[in-house]
Order: structure tokens, then C-alpha cells, then sequence
């Protein structure tokens, strides 16, 4: 994927995606070992254990085999013009027409099935759930649910942005901030987890470990709107229903401002006007 000088990746196991139209009537017309690697190619991609996968032998196996069908498909190319004239019509038609808005909807399919998300710089704060100020490509599409791949982005964000000036960082743990979303998500069975902390001296991970509480399946789990969490007890001030709200907002990719820039606001509109 080329994006005037940037160059964006498309995961091997969307190539069908770019492919699919026309691969039907040409392995038809081309019969033979060809056609037959590229399927075999496909379905290899197809197989890849999925991106969101959090164990570790999947991880591995992944990143192994997406790279043989990358070597597998690139050397079937070579040698293979009919394959490559495929590839070049396929790429070509994806592209999309210039006045054809729906010409454009292969090409939005595949960009939406990938691990990051495209959107102009004046809109980014709009159409993205995070705020940005300025680019850093190197560290898009992290996977932050590892504590490891957290604490490695943690120790090289201050050595990017060293030279920026006013620029800080004040990062909490990670470790800690692993373990707060345990106790704020957990249920019950969490209870030994606390119990053998407060005898420990609050080494949570030891806690943790020992208690042989699986704190990802209460940290990561989906869950129902409805779902009963350990903080519905305690009156915070804002009630369950108030974070419905704001969890439909979200979904609908619409904001509330806090009380004070909302009153700011309401002043600025008719200057604006």
C-alpha cells in the first residue's frame, strides 16, 4: 500500500481480499501447477492464526509462516507471468477510478481489515479514539495488551521525543496498571489475589502468580452491558448509566467535553459565527 512517500503494509492473510474478483475465471483458464501454488498460497494466508491472538506459540507461528507465504507468493511472481499479470490487474482494479466513489469500496474493505487505521490529519482527532500531536510510525498498531512490548514502548518514547521541546513524559507502570484493571474488573474469585497481597507486603505479581488467578480472562474477556463489576457498590458520583451513554457516544464516534471547555465553547460559537 502506497501512500505518496509512505509504504503501508497489507497482512498476508487479506491477499485474497485483493485477489478474490478475478482469481475464480483465471484459475479456471490457467490450469495447472501454478493455479495450484497460488491456492495452496491462499489458504496458507487464510490459516494464519489471527492477528489478535495473545498466545505465545500462535504469536511465533504467525510470524513464522506469514513469512513463508510472503517468500512463497513473491517467488510465484517471478517465475510465473500469468501470475504476476493477476497480481498487476487485481492491484489495478482495486485501485479504484477517479469520480467512481464505488469503485472505492474494494479498497476500503481491505484497508479496514487491516492492523491500523488510515484518516486525513485534520480529521485524526475525529475519526481516531486517541489524541495525537505528532507521528510516530515506527510505534503504530503496538500490541498493548504485552506487558513486555509496553515497557519497551515506554523506555523509547522519551529518547524520540528528547529533542522536542516542551514535550514530557510522565508514564505509570504498566505492571501496576495491569494489576489495577484486575481488581477494577475482576469478581469474587479475585479475593485470594488481594488476601495473599496484604500478607506478602503487596507484591501483587507474586500474588498473582500464587493465587493462580488468570488475570487476563478478567482483564481482556468481552462483556455485557449489563455485566455486574466489583465498583458497582460504591456510589462514585456517576452512575452506570452515564457510562452507557458515553459508551454508545463512543461507538458513534461522538464526544463530551468536560463542563468547563463546554461552557468555553458555548461563549466562542457566536464569535465564530
Amino acid at each position: 500500500m502506497l501512500h505518496h512517500d509512505q509504504v503501508l503494509p497489507i497482512a498476508p492473510d487479506t491477499y485474497a481480499v485483493v485477489l478474490e474478483p478475478a482469481i475464480g475465471r483465471w484459475v479456471e483458464d490457467h490450469a495447472g501447477a501454478d493455479a495450484d501454488e497460488l491456492q495452496s498460497i491462499l489458504t496458507a494466508s487464510d490459516n494464519l492464526p489471527p492477528r489478535g491472538d495473545r498466545e505465545p506459540e500462535a504469536i511465533v507461528v504467525r510470524a513464522r509462516e506469514k513469512e513463508i507465504v510472503k517468500r512463497r507468493l513473491a517467488a510465484l511472481a517471478q517465475r510465473s507471468p500469468d501470475v504476476a499479470s493477476l497480481i498487476d490487474a487485481s492491484v489495478a482494479a482495486l485501485n479504484g477510478i477517479v469520480g467512481q466513489p464505488r469503485s472505492f469500496d474494494a479498497l476500503d474493505r481491505l484497508l479496514n481489515r487491516q492492523s491500523y487505521r488510515l484518516a486525513h490529519w485534520r480529521v485524526a482527532s475525529e475519526e481516531i479514539n486517541y489524541r495525537r500531536f505528532f507521528d510516530v510510525n515506527e510505534l503504530a498498531a503496538l500490541r498493548m495488551e504485552d506487558p513486555a512490548v509496553i515497557g519497551r514502548k515506554s523506555k523509547r518514547l522519551p529518547s524520540l521525543t528528547a529533542e522536542i521541546e516542551n514535550v514530557y513524559f510522565n508514564i505509570n507502570s504498566a505492571r501496576h496498571s495491569n494489576f489495577q484493571a484486575l481488581l477494577s474488573l475482576g469478581d469474587r474469585r479475585v479475593a485470594p489475589v488481594i488476601a495473599i497481597a496484604e500478607q506478602n507486603g503487596q507484591n501483587w505479581r507474586a500474588a498473582v502468580a500464587e493465587s493462580g488467578v488468570d488475570g487476563d480472562f478478567y482483564i481482556f474477556r468481552d462483556r455485557s452491558k449489563d455485566a455486574a463489576l466489583p465498583w458497582d457498590i460504591i456510589d462514585g458520583g456517576m452512575k452506570r448509566p452515564f457510562f452507557e451513554a458515553e459508551y454508545a457516544k463512543s461507538l458513534r464516534e461522538e464526544w463530551t467535553l468536560p463542563p468547563k471547555r463546554a461552557q468555553e465553547n458555548i461563549k466562542l460559537i457566536p464569535v465564530i459565527q
